[in-house]
């Protein structure tokens, strides 16, 4: 049996989760190389929904908008690297 499929529409955001002496300003954080653990996830309720889906075998096509800043650009980055469809 094929997974269900989904879409789903709305604004995603980003929790960065920083673990360590890492610098709290975006653009320093953007170029720093320290030793702290950094994870990025999607997030804000649609993105919340999608991943839940996901995790429960559903096919999910997200619609969003993404900002035009260093965290947008990475969630791209991200996006690219982990969706058959084009970013």
């Amino acid at each position: 049996m094929n997974a269900p499929s989904i879409g789903v529409i709305g604004p995603i955001n980003v929790d960065l989760i920083i673990r360590g002496n890492a610098p709290k300003e975006v653009e320093k954080l953007i170029q720093w190389g320290g030793s702290s653990d950094i994870d990025i996830l999607l997030a804000g309720a649609v993105g919340y929904f999608s991943q839940n889906l996901a995790k429960l075998g559903v096919d999910v096509h997200l619609v969003s908008t993404i900002a035009d800043d260093p965290l947008g650009s990475l969630l791209k980055e991200i996006g690219r690297a982990s969706c058959r469809e084009r970013v």
